[in-house]
């Protein structure tokens, strides 16, 4: 059975669009603020809270801009067929004076472009960003975890190759 996205939901009750922004901060790039960087991969999450959120930052633009890329903190989950941008992070993606499509064409992390859904205001992720399956297997995905320290790595199938070791 396929899932519309527009009836994905996922209970979210200890993250909010704080939290992304709270994230964003200790990481040393507000959340939805222009980034100087090139997107590359591996890059390190987090994982927080009561129920292990792996959360993470990644470089986010509309594809065919040759515009700065955006930091955009995402909930990984690897239950949600499809990746969701909230408002605040569509918004960030589109001329200020149009109005929020329900779906963008967006390049996370670099090439190539993932369709990207509004997340819908009436769902419990409503204000968090989500990356899904989607993003995970075009990417070619492997996340490795550092339970110690609470990281993770999210490699592509590029990436996934050089040398990475939990620390012990």
């Amino acid at each position: 059975m396929v899932v519309n996205s527009h009836d994905v939901d996922v209970l979210l009750n200890d993250i909010d669009e704080s939290d992304l922004y709270h994230l964003a901060e200790m990481e040393g790039a507000p959340y939805l603020s222009v980034s100087a960087r090139e997107p590359v991969f591996p890059v390190e999450g987090v994982v927080v809270g009561a129920n292990k959120r792996y959360m993470v930052n990644l470089l986010v633009r509309k594809k065919s801009t040759t515009g700065p890329y955006r930091n955009v903190v995402f909930m990984v989950d690897t239950g949600s067929p499809y990746t969701f941008l909230s408002m605040a992070a569509m918004g960030s993606m589109v001329d200020a004076d149009a109005n929020l499509p329900l779906i963008l064409n967006v390049e996370i992390q670099g090439t190539p472009p993932v369709i990207c859904h509004l997340s819908p205001p009436d769902r419990h992720f409503a204000d968090v960003n989500l990356l899904g399956m989607d993003f995970l297997e075009m990417k070619g995905a492997h996340l490795i975890t550092d339970w110690p320290r609470k990281t993770f790595l999210l490699h592509n199938a590029t990436s996934f190759p050089l040398a990475w070791r939990p620390t012990s």
